[in-house]
């Protein structure tokens, strides 16, 4: 027999993303007898009792108040659970869905993924749950700032850049240190924009940005930043200022990384190419022509991304061509993610490990997947693929499932290609009317 005990959590959820109304849950907690005089708390269940009639509901949001304050989140790269077995893949649905991730990271608890369209953080449970939503930890002149992007710092802290900061975290979700990025002067201008980072120790960034010289011209491409009080910031991978392939930069997969206190870049001009960048160890250079093919030159045309009809372009030229789709450093080894068009919509996805000495394909495996585009975060006991549909314009995608793919299936690919997890893919190829 098993009982469950109610609690019951005043929430607030978002329409798309103007729409707002009031929301309510009940916490169900399974109590399963273990001996005459002893129980055991089971899964939790969050049952929704409002919005319930809403055809849509993109994210939650709850005032400061109302948010559940029993909760406290270890992040960690080791996506370690006892719900979730080191040796079991797993497919789940995520309720509600995100609007539009660009990155995420491990809890204990779950996955933590970072909503960029609401600038707000979404704690999903091994089940697909949502669990709690969280705003930037640090509020500004106009309110919390927006989150853009979460990372694991090499030392595992996880660190988000909000509103062209950087923000370090402990396991409640409290800031511990904040550095500025935008606004950082250098002999080659000043940064103002940021579209990715990697940190390559705790003070020690590359990022893919736009620094404005003092002529007003522009330098687009890879920065140095160094992270201290009057660190230098400096160019070490240009890209012209109107070279089309910057754009692709701009879409939430992630093509820096960095392992070993190194960092790498995908260039993806053709041909597509694997580069070391420069550091005060070493100059940067160009490790390794990457076998997968290049982005399609249809992807090469110039698109403004502040309209719709141009992005939503750019994105479908994606979803059609063969090419690199992120780069990742994980315990001593690069990861190439590629993607490849299928039939009926479905896309091809494999990851390749490589040596970052020299760029070296090491081994490759099929990913369990076939849907148009993928959110991954690696981590010690599991890969999360985070399923997304086709973009059908900025901030409008379809994000309904996530599968949990064990780190040793992975690590042994060369005895377990291609991977089979089971379960079944909701409908992420057809777009809505």
């Amino acid at each position: 027999m098993r009982l469950a005990t109610l609690e019951p959590w005043a929430g607030g959820c978002v329409g798309y993303p103007e729409e707002r109304c009031h929301e309510f849950y009940i916490e169900l907690r399974e109590l399963v007898p273990r001996a005459p005089d002893r129980w055991e708390a089971g899964k939790v269940r969050w049952l929704s009792a409002g919005c319930a009639r809403k055809t849509e509901v993109f994210a939650a949001a709850m005032p400061p108040k109302a948010r559940h304050t029993n909760l406290s989140l270890r992040f960690a790269a080791s996506g370690m659970s006892q719900l979730l077995r080191p040796d079991a893949c797993r497919r789940v649905s995520l309720a509600p869905q995100p609007a539009w991730l660009t990155s995420g990271a491990w809890s204990d608890t779950g996955i933590l993924l970072a909503d960029s369209l609401h600038g707000q953080l979404l704690h999903y449970d091994l089940d697909g749950a949502l669990r709690q939503v969280f705003l930037s930890p640090v509020v500004g002149s106009e309110g919390p700032l927006r989150v853009e992007q979460l990372i694991v710092s090499p030392d595992g802290a996880p660190v988000v850049q909000a509103s062209g900061r950087l923000i370090w975290l402990d396991g409640r979700y409290r800031p511990t240190r904040q550095v500025e990025l935008t606004g950082r002067r250098g002999s080659h201008g000043v940064l103002q924009a940021v579209y990715q980072l990697t940190l390559v120790s705790p003070n020690e960034a590359f990022v893919v940005g736009d620094l404005q010289q003092t002529n007003e011209n522009w330098i687009r491409g890879v920065i140095h930043v160094r992270l201290r009080a009057g660190g230098k910031l400096e160019s070490v991978h240009r890209i012209a200022p109107l070279d089309p392939y910057f754009d692709l930069y701009r879409l939430g997969n992630p093509y820096l990384a960095s392992v070993g206190g190194r960092a790498y870049f995908v260039d993806l001009r053709e041909p597509a190419s694997l580069n070391i960048l420069a550091t005060g160890r070493e100059p940067k250079r160009r490790l390794a022509i990457l076998s997968s093919s290049g982005p399609s030159a249809r992807m090469a045309r110039r698109a403004d991304l502040g309209e719709p009809e141009a992005t939503t372009a750019l994105y479908r030229a994606l979803e059609e061509s063969a090419s690199p789709a992120g780069l990742y450093g994980f315990r001593g080894f690069l990861y190439l993610l590629t993607r490849r068009p299928g039939q009926e919509g479905k896309t091809s996805w494999t990851l390749t490990r490589l040596d970052p000495a020299d760029g070296k394909e090491l081994y490759s495996v099929s990913l369990p997947t076939s849907a148009p585009h993928l959110t991954v975060i690696p981590g010690e006991h599991h890969w999360a693929l985070v399923e997304k549909g086709p973009v059908e314009r900025w901030g409008r995608q379809t994000i309904s499932t996530a599968v949990f793919v064990p780190t040793e299936w992975i690590e042994g690919a060369g005895n377990a290609s291609p991977l089979d997890c089971g379960g079944t893919e909701k409908d992420l190829f057809a777009t809505s009317n």
